[in-house]
Formats: structure tokens, sequence, C-alpha cells
């Protein structure tokens, strides 16, 4: 059962502040865009759920040791379809650097705080 927590009121200023922030950042507001693009773009998802679906079927096949060459050309095509489309790679690119921003605010609190502060808020035992 997962418990709901509520934020104490000091807290809740501060963390509207710092989203707020990280949100008018420049890598986080390329990475709404380009998310906004990709969601746009149905060719880009449908490369991108192809891709799925072929790499699925190849670890279903690995299973069984039944992986054929063909199967492999077809990852490989699929991979080189979604390499060459500009905005699933503009996305995934943002979607890093922007991961990268949320890196450097989590060790600059778990500095301050003075413990990994993500390993922390994952932790669900002792």
């Amino acid at each position: 059962m997962t418990d709901l927590i509520t934020i104490p009121e000091e807290i809740q200023f501060p963390l509207t502040a710092l989203v707020a922030h990280i949100q008018n950042t420049e890598p986080f507001k390329q990475y709404s865009h380009a998310r906004e693009l990709f969601n746009a773009d149905a060719d880009a998802q449908s490369l991108m759920k192809q891709l799925s679906d072929v790499q699925n079927d190849i670890r279903q096949k690995q299973f069984d040791n039944q992986v054929s060459a063909d199967d492999l050309n077809h990852l490989r095509q699929m991979q080189s379809k979604v390499q060459e489309n500009t905005v699933i790679i503009k996305y995934a690119q943002a979607q890093q650097e922007a991961v990268g921003v949320l890196r450097e605010i989590n060790a600059q609190i778990s500095e301050m705080i003075g413990t990994d502060f993500a390993a922390l808020a994952r932790n669900t035992s002792c």
C-alpha cells in the first residue's frame, strides 16, 4: 500500500520555485519543445513503435536461440531509420541534456544534505 505524503507547507514554496526555475532552463525548454514535436509527429512515433516491436521480437527469439541474420538485419535497418529521423534525434538529445541538468541538481542537493538524495528517495527498505 502506498501512503500519500503531504509536503510540508514550509517546503512547498521553495519546491515550487525550484520546479519553475528548472522548467525555465534552456535544456528543459528545448526538451519540452522537442517532446511536443515528437508527440505531434506520427511518423516518428511509428518508427519508435516499430523499433520497439523488432527489439522485443528479437529478445523473445534469443530465449529460444532462434535469432536469424534476417532478424538482425531488420533490426539494423530499423535503427538506421530511427537515426535518420531528425525529430527523434533532437528529442533524444534534448532529453539527455535535460537529464544532465537533473543529475547536476541531484548532486547539489546530495552535497547540501550530506547524503545521496536520489538513492535515499528510491530506497524502500533498510
